[in-house]
């Protein structure tokens, strides 16, 4: 929506500029210093006949140079990029402790490990799920990735029950984390009976579980996620961020073990 404004903008600007280059051709101004000053806005409008000629002029213009307006929105796309990434990249470096904070949000990996992914995910989202196999193949291959689980439930009731559940069972019996973690990243569909035959299964109490996720404290911890994918312009899931940088929508095995070793690079050597 907020693209189809601005193109609608500019275009309006090109053919305001189009038509004041029109009108002075039509009308050009006289150098004499003596010539009367435009003073009101009936005097700078133009009489309709020349009126009729500068639009003309303009939609000639316009039907033998497309490529102008082409141009000049695939140039204000890409500075509206550089705008985005620039805010986000400034974003990112103030609240880096707070992206990277790992004494409320789950952690896999090497809790002391120097190169730190945070993710985002929805347990509902099948991309999300193949985030989390290469994810799990990153942790195998590399000790000294750290891994910060921020749920991101974008799809819905069942989503946003299973964040809760996954945030409860990290406080209440966090040695049971991961195998619940992975339980709901392949469960299929997500639905309350079998969250529920996930958790008796792993003899979690589960009266204790529900009135946790009933608590304000969980449903803050996924407010300040949906805040903090808002600021970093994540529109959907999964997103990542490595060390500082940002990589939104699903980064396979190759592309994350590539961003590490790189990474690795320009660390202090021990």
């Amino acid at each position: 929506m907020a693209q189809k404004l601005v193109n609608k903008i500019l275009f309006g600007v090109l053919v305001i500029l189009i038509a004041i280059l029109a009108y002075k051709i039509i009308n050009p101004i006289s150098n004499n210093i003596s010539s009367p000053v435009v003073t009101t806005m009936e005097e700078a409008i133009a009489p309709e006949d020349e009126k009729e000629k500068v639009q003309d002029i303009v939609k000639e213009y316009l039907m033998n140079n497309p490529e102008v307006i082409i141009e000049s929105i695939e140039q204000l796309q890409k500075r509206k990029m550089q705008e985005m990434e620039a805010t986000v990249k400034n974003y990112i470096e103030q609240k880096k402790p707070e992206i990277e904070n790992s004494t409320t949000f789950p952690v896999l990996g090497n809790a002391e490990g120097n190169i730190i992914i945070v993710s985002f995910y929805d347990y509902n989202c099948s991309y999300c799920k193949k985030g989390d196999s290469y994810i799990n193949q990153v942790l195998e291959a590399n000790n000294d990735v750290k891994v910060i689980l921020r749920p991101f439930p974008i799809l819905g009731e069942n989503s946003m029950y299973a964040a809760k559940i996954a945030l409860a069972v990290h406080k209440l019996a966090p040695d049971k984390f991961k195998i619940i973690h992975q339980g709901l990243m392949h469960m299929k569909p997500i639905t309350a009976e079998a969250i529920e035959g996930l958790i008796s299964s792993n003899e979690i109490d589960w009266i204790s579980l529900q009135t946790e996720i009933h608590k304000p404290e969980i449903q803050s911890l996924i407010d300040k996620n949906f805040e903090m994918a808002g600021n970093l312009r994540i529109q959907g899931a999964p997103a990542y961020i490595i060390n500082g940088t940002l990589f939104p929508g699903l980064v396979d095995f190759t592309q994350l073990q590539s961003s590490i070793a790189e990474i690795r690079s320009k660390l202090p050597q021990k």
